[in-house]
């Protein structure tokens, strides 16, 4: 095999792997909190516990509200995150692709050659992509903050059932205290934007590898022959 053909066949072989161009995403978690913010017992006045429920409750939905906001911050970064790896791959892998076509280029096949520089260069393909995860980004989003404010667990403690007069109860209940237990809807959100996060990433690489193979990987392959010294190698 002569150095046109070696050229060439580097060539078809990086052309193919553009078909396979894949996107990292970070891993971390979506939420971050301490214990002692998202769990609150009743007993524990060290913990702040509540003397009404409904402080209980507010403070409990404010703290979940809290998480469920920076989870939601975090799941569109680490999307946007997939873009711009996918992006950076796709226009080193092209530039590759541009650099072994000029060792291809020749007098013989420049037409062919410049034909398909022109298809490596084309700045639709970004275009296209950026639209294939606009589409599939709003296919994936976290449920309502509602759903996860069902799943906070309410608490309260009091001597009451120790009472042995209805004075004493009476008394009991006026210093009844409340507590809540989000850490399952906590991790329930974090749990959630993982699963999520994972159907997006596969939905969106497997339509923009589609796209790269439509507009740049079989229209490219179709000029192979007329770049070809030794048209067997594109066969």
């Amino acid at each position: 095999m002569n150095s046109c053909d070696k050229n060439l066949q580097a060539f078809i072989n990086t052309l193919e792997e553009t078909k396979s161009i894949s996107s990292g995403w970070p891993e971390f978690f979506f939420v971050k909190f301490e214990g002692k913010d998202v769990i609150r017992w009743p007993f524990w006045k060290e913990t702040g516990a509540f003397k009404s429920k409904a402080a209980c409750k507010a403070q409990a939905e404010k703290t979940l509200k809290t998480i469920y906001n920076q989870a939601e911050q975090r799941f569109r970064q680490a999307k946007d995150e997939v873009l711009t790896n996918y992006l950076d791959s796709l226009t080193e892998h092209l530039g590759r692709l541009d650099g072994l076509l000029a060792q291809c280029r020749t007098a013989e096949n420049e037409t062919a050659a410049e034909s398909i520089r022109d298809l490596l260069q084309s700045e639709q393909i970004s275009r296209d992509i950026i639209q294939i995860f606009e589409g599939s980004r709003e296919n994936y989003l976290l449920p309502p903050l509602s759903a996860y404010l069902e799943q906070i667990e309410y608490t309260h403690h009091s001597q009451e059932d120790l009472a042995q007069s209805d004075v004493e109860r009476i008394f009991e209940r006026m210093f009844r205290r409340y507590g809540f237990n989000a850490l399952d809807a906590a991790h329930k959100i974090d749990q959630d934007c993982r699963s999520q996060m994972l159907e997006f990433r596969k939905e969106f690489l497997r339509k923009a590898r589609l796209q790269v193979i439509r507009t740049i990987a079989e229209p490219v392959r179709k000029l192979l022959p007329e770049l070809a010294v030794d048209e067997t190698v594109a066969s």
